[in-house]
């Protein structure tokens, strides 16, 4: 078996009526329904009931960093319910997550039926602001017929400067 992390949000709806607890609960008997068709042994779980709004260090992810760093099992992969869970999360907390699945190793979104890697999540959460893509004003462009490059390079000084 493989040892989880489960990671729950109040803010993901079940129906319009639903309390934070009930949509909790929700996710919990999905996540376990997952984990024991997949053979997944759940280690801990996390949950941010009791905590409002954004942004700010949730708790549970830094009890989650903290719980990390102690000897002990280790899970190879932290469950979300789903993407939109980490969505309003990642201002404040962007770097704790990375942090937290670089150590784990991967995520999986239950809802989305997606897992990532590392990499993969990084990617997913930064963009491609962190791979150091060059925008089109930096990269030399061809010229267009009858001008030179000096006369482009020229021209996109000016229009940056």
């Amino acid at each position: 078996m493989r040892n989880v992390y489960l990671y729950y949000r109040k803010s993901i709806e079940v129906d319009k009526s639903s309390s934070p607890v009930d949509r909790l609960v929700y996710q919990d008997k999905v996540l376990n329904e997952y984990c024991a068709e997949n053979q997944l042994h759940i280690l801990k779980r996390f949950t941010d009931l009791g905590y409002l709004g954004t942004p700010f260090k949730r708790p549970e992810l830094l009890q989650m960093q903290k719980t990390l760093e102690k000897p002990g099992q280790k899970p190879v992969s932290l469950i979300f319910y789903s993407m939109s869970s980490i969505q309003n999360e990642l201002k404040a907390n962007e770097e704790l997550l990375l942090g937290i699945v670089k150590q784990i190793g991967e995520v999986h979104f239950y809802e989305e039926k997606r897992t990532m890697n590392y990499d993969s999540f990084r990617l997913y959460v930064k963009g491609p602001r962190h791979l150091g893509v060059q925008t089109l004003d930096k990269v030399t462009r061809v010229p267009a017929k009858g001008k030179s490059r000096k006369s482009i390079k020229t021209a996109t000084k000016k229009a940056d400067g």
